[in-house]
């Protein structure tokens, strides 16, 4: 993927972050890309993956994956062939094969369809019930008490902490360095729009066998995950 230089932070001066946080428009310029695309690395290239993916992009490029056979001709150029769940009607049928009906299309329109139910479920509780202080703005309070522009009542433990001094050695400013030239999303920050359609569409995967970690045997790894994801529902069985 193209993602940003190693140490490239953004919003560091005061300036910078007054300006977003009047909506003045900010983007990218050509030299904070790296020269050529990597493969996703660690945190900076993860977050630049949600910066710019479709909130169920990572499902729905591993639900073809497992739903395509090894030789399949697929767009992802072949899979895993993962096996459907034994409580699939059709795998007991011998002239009619899913499709539309617990088959390919049908799961996938799935993924796709909690991943949208999910999002709107998050955004009520971002805007009517929650509605969190974004981390850039928190930043810039604490920017002001440091540099006594004002008062709020932000505890000592967050004022003094080792994250704000490291912050203030290396930029000169106590505000929360971004990703982003734009800086976090002009939505409250809980819940998570990511982490909920996450877990939604992570949770109606167990339509198929647990495939991959069987070949690879990691079936303790497998059981941990399972009832990680599962846990508190009726998704567990027995014969995974």
């Amino acid at each position: 993927m193209r993602t940003i230089l190693s140490g490239k932070d953004f919003m560091t001066t005061f300036d910078d972050w007054l300006k977003v946080q009047r909506g003045e428009e900010q983007s990218f310029a050509a030299g904070d890309f790296e020269p050529t695309p990597v493969y996703i690395r660690n945190g900076r290239d993860l977050s630049q993956w949600a910066h710019v993916d479709v909130l169920f992009q990572a499902y729905f490029n591993a639900c073809l994956i497992l739903l395509a056979g090894p030789d399949s001709p697929s767009p992802v150029g072949g899979g895993i062939g993962g096996q459907f769940d034994a409580g699939n009607p059709y795998l007991r049928l011998t002239t009619q094969d899913a499709f539309a009906t617990f088959g390919g299309p049908f799961y996938i329109g799935l993924l796709t369809e909690v991943a949208t139910r999910a999002l709107k479920a998050v955004w009520f509780q971002k805007w009517y019930v929650h509605r969190r202080l974004r981390p850039e703005a928190f930043g810039g309070r604490i920017h002001a008490v440091k540099t006594n522009m004002a008062n709020y009542p932000i505890h000592p433990q967050a004022l003094n902490s080792d994250a704000v001094s490291k912050v203030n050695a290396k930029y000169n400013s106590y505000l929360l360095p971004q990703a982003f030239p734009e800086g976090s999303p002009t939505h409250p920050a809980y819940g998570a729009g990511h982490a909920t359609v996450a877990g939604a569409c992570t949770t109606v995967r167990p339509f198929l066998k647990p495939y991959l970690m069987r070949i690879c045997g990691f079936q303790t790894l497998y059981r941990w995950i399972w009832r990680l994801v599962a846990k508190n529902s009726n998704l567990i069985r027995d014969d995974l």
